[in-house]
């Protein structure tokens, strides 16, 4: 698990509906915790590795992990625009089982992902989504150039009528701004 140091910072569990979210929120408290930092050129402690921050040699090297596992790790994280998940590992073609318990237990997600304002973005970077792609990137500009806006999620259960669960995994990415 990892820590939260603001109430928005919820928003990133995997599965938490935005609505449910916004129904919770009154009744979340955060404590306040100062936290002092220093800043050095070295590779972080083992408590500060952040996912969304660590670099592909810092993986292969803290984590005994190959090198294009490590890339692919980051490419990935790249191409999402950052994890909000440590499960989304699991997507990472050839991580093995034990390796993924390993980063879980040793990283954390501090640094937030790079949302997706669906309803101003071009074509080849919403396209270039792993949970999106050149076709359903395509009826999500068209679904734009008729309706106008995305409102919600909800718009577009019908894009991913034949894939829910990738739109689950894309819903905190989204940005309705």
């Amino acid at each position: 698990g990892g820590c939260f140091y603001k109430s928005e910072q919820l928003q990133k569990i995997y599965g938490l509906q935005p609505e449910l979210y916004l129904k919770l929120k009154p009744f979340i408290s955060v404590p306040i915790k100062h936290i002092s930092i220093k800043k050095t050129n070295s590779i972080p402690s083992r408590a500060q590795l952040d996912i969304n921050l660590i670099s592909a040699i810092q993986l292969s090297k803290e984590f005994n992990l190959d090198k294009q596992i490590s890339n692919r790790i980051v490419n990935y994280r790249n191409k999402l625009g950052g994890y909000y998940s440590l499960y989304q590992l699991k997507e990472v073609y050839g991580l093995e089982d034990s390796s993924f318990l390993e980063l879980q237990s040793r990283l954390q997600i501090i640094e937030p992902y790079r949302k997706l304002f669906i309803n101003s973005i071009a074509t080849d970077s919403l396209s270039s989504h792993p949970y999106v792609g050149k076709k359903r990137g395509q009826l999500i500009i068209s679904y734009l150039r008729i309706h106008g806006k995305v409102n919600k999620a909800e718009d577009l259960k019908l894009i991913y009528s034949d894939d829910a669960n990738s739109l689950e995994k894309l819903i905190p990415y989204l940005d309705y701004k």
